[in-house]
Formats: C-alpha cells, structure tokens, sequence
C-alpha cells in the first residue's frame, strides 16, 4: 500500500476529539485492521486529543488542534498537535508511571492524574512526545494486525 496521509483540523473542545476518533475508526475499518487494533487506536487517540484539550488549553474551546494521520501497510501513525501549554516526554512518562503503581483492591487509593498517558504507553506501539518549532507534538503509532489474522 502506498503511505497515505491525511491532516485534520479541529477545535480544542472534547466534541470535535471525539468525532475525530471516530473518523480514525472508520479509517482502520478501510484497511481491515484488527477490531483490537482499532479500539486501542481508537482509544488512544481519544484520550491525546481530551488531554490536548484539557491540559494545553485548559479545557477552553476556539483553539486549533491538528491531527497529521500516516497510513501505511501494516501501521498508523498518528500526530496530535497543539500551540497551548506544553510539557516534556520524561514528564508524561512519570505521570504514566505513577498512574500503574496502585492497589486494585484499594480503588478509593487510585492515583490522580496520568490514566490517558497510561493507555497510551500501554496501547500504542511506539509513542513520543516532543516540540517542532512553536508546536507541541505527541506522536503515537500502531502496527496493525489485519482482521483475517483474527482479532
């Protein structure tokens, strides 16, 4: 299959990540990825794209978020990027860590914060976090099993 890409623009409210999640589905349903594969990506990008919203515009709508999508046999990559609030790729790491360090016996116990960069380190392949001029990127990526090879 020859790489294609696609970019998507949209604004940084919880609505337009959910309906670019969804597109994402959609997309992988196209290449008869995995159903697997394609609810973790799916997942994954909807929790990049809420903590895009939430944490690099403080949950404040009229912003732009861009989602760069690379789709190439056999894996997606996916890019979320921003302009708001950025971080570090050691600072997402100890929120992920500190998320999988509990009790599940203990859920009242459960650690604040850190769940969504939990998934995605977890659910993702490959994931890096870095900055590009004056953006903010996360960029993840999924090597997908085709729905044949089972789910």
């Amino acid at each position: 299959m020859k790489p294609r890409c696609y970019r998507l623009m949209m604004d940084s409210n919880v609505e337009d990540a959910v309906v670019a999640s969804t597109m994402i589905r959609g997309l992988l349903e196209q290449l008869h990825a995995a159903r697997r594969d394609t609810d973790m990506v799916e997942l994954c990008l909807t929790e990049a794209l809420v903590n895009a919203v939430l944490h690099a515009y403080e949950g404040k709508s009229g912003s732009e978020v861009f989602l760069d999508i690379e789709m190439k046999s056999g894996a997606i990559a996916l890019e979320v990027i921003t302009t708001g609030i950025g971080t570090t790729k050691a600072a997402l790491e100890a929120v992920a860590a500190k998320a999988a360090r509990f009790d599940p016996n203990a859920i009242e116990d459960l650690p604040e914060g850190g769940r969504g960069m939990l998934i995605i380190s977890t659910g993702m392949d490959e994931w890096d976090y870095f900055q590009r001029g004056n953006t903010n990127v996360l960029r993840m990526c999924k090597y997908l099993s085709s729905a044949a090879q089972g789910a």
